[in-house]
């Protein structure tokens, strides 16, 4: 296992001040090659499995192995969690954190539930991870893999929310620059984690990592929730105007772009929630989607981004995941909800990404079996 990261090591990564509220745990390690991690291997639904229990279930059984990569909208990642665990602790210093995953069914949860008698799922998420960082986990867990003579059959791509954020106005890529970072904080234009040509050629390296080990790919549109504010990780709780997110927000202040975007985004979002009030579906919708594509501080993919993961996935001919969320009233908590926060799916929406992924791989399946005979 690589180095834990503590809170304050992991808030220093990820320079951003609503980031920093969301750190949490002692989950999180760094890699030999300063990846950020989890603890264990792959997730289950109630704790880590490690590779050997994955390796001996593979020789036991001779079962295909389904890899889902993402971040953690795969892993799983409930924002309320962290909030309560802060509140807790500034009562009881002695208070043990709760670790926001293993608290609800993700996809590959669901998805082995279905399956488990065909397929050998695992889920390979980690949160705070962009489309580059997929790249050098997928080629980590291939080499782990064929260490031990394993084939992955199939795996899942699932990117986007990260990539679209603003940390510290860095790119991912120039993380550990010193000379990018000095210059992102001069910039005044807005920077995210992934520009939209390097979001394009990581995707498109992610599948030909695959197809050059001879795995089947499988690309996954990320959902969020339409409604949520803009600039905020956590539900802002009734009547309750300003807090620690709007404190944090009030530190990007320094960034004048990206304020300025958030203020639009703000005025955006209240139009549309005062044009919902009034039964003007469309039109709040609308307004939202606009808000949605100026808040840089909240991860949340932007709509170029998902054509980009279209238009790549109809070039090469590979399973696209689309689900359809009712968007019209869900806000990430309202109602029967289909996400937990900002960009976080939970069982209801979970539930149409198994069934979703399940139908491409037995479309998949069929085929050849047609194919063969």
């Amino acid at each position: 296992m690589g180095k834990i990261l503590t809170q304050k090591e992991i808030a220093v990564r990820f320079n951003n001040p609503i980031m920093k509220n969301q750190v949490s745990g002692d989950q999180f390690i760094e890699n030999e090659e300063g990846e950020v991690e989890l603890k264990g291997n792959f997730l289950g639904e109630k704790k880590y499995v490690a590779f050997e229990e994955v390796a001996i279930e593979k020789t036991k059984t001779g079962k295909k192995i389904l890899l889902n990569i993402g971040d953690s909208s795969t892993s799983g990642w409930d924002s309320d969690l962290v909030l309560i665990t802060r509140e807790l602790k500034s009562k009881n210093p002695k208070f043990k954190e709760i670790f926001p995953i293993f608290n609800y069914p993700t996809y590959s949860d669901l998805m082995r539930r279905k399956i488990k008698n065909r397929l050998i799922v695992l889920n390979a998420g980690v949160p705070t991870h962009t489309s580059l960082n997929g790249i050098r986990r997928l080629k980590k867990l291939v080499t782990l893999f064929e260490k031990r003579n394993i084939k992955i059959d199939y795996v899942t791509i699932y990117y986007g929310n990260n990539d679209c954020v603003c940390n510290d106005n860095v790119e991912e890529k120039y993380r550990d620059s010193k000379i990018m970072k000095a210059i992102g904080k001069v910039r005044t234009k807005i920077i995210t984690r992934t520009s939209l040509p390097d979001f394009k050629k990581n995707i498109a390296s992610l599948i030909a990592l695959c197809n050059k080990n001879g795995i089947t790919p499988i690309l996954i549109e990320p959902v969020t929730p339409l409604y949520w504010e803009p600039g905020r990780r956590v539900k802002r709780k009734r009547f309750v105007h300003f807090d620690i997110e709007d404190k944090a927000v009030e530190q990007l202040r320094s960034h004048k772009k990206l304020h300025e975007s958030y203020k639009q985004a703000i005025e955006l979002w209240e139009r549309g929630i005062s044009e919902h009030k009034k039964w003007n579906i469309q039109k709040a919708i609308g307004l939202l989607e606009q808000a949605k594509e100026l808040d840089f501080i909240t991860p949340r993919i932007k709509q170029a981004y998902v054509n980009v993961l279209g238009k790549i996935a109809s070039e090469n001919k590979l399973p696209y995941v689309q689900i359809s969320i009712p968007q019209e009233n869900d806000d990430g908590r309202a109602g029967a909800a289909y996400f937990c926060d900002y960009c976080h799916p939970i069982e209801k929406a979970n539930i149409l990404l198994a069934n979703e992924i399940i139908k491409r791989i037995k479309q998949l399946e069929k085929g050849r079996k047609n194919g063969s005979s």
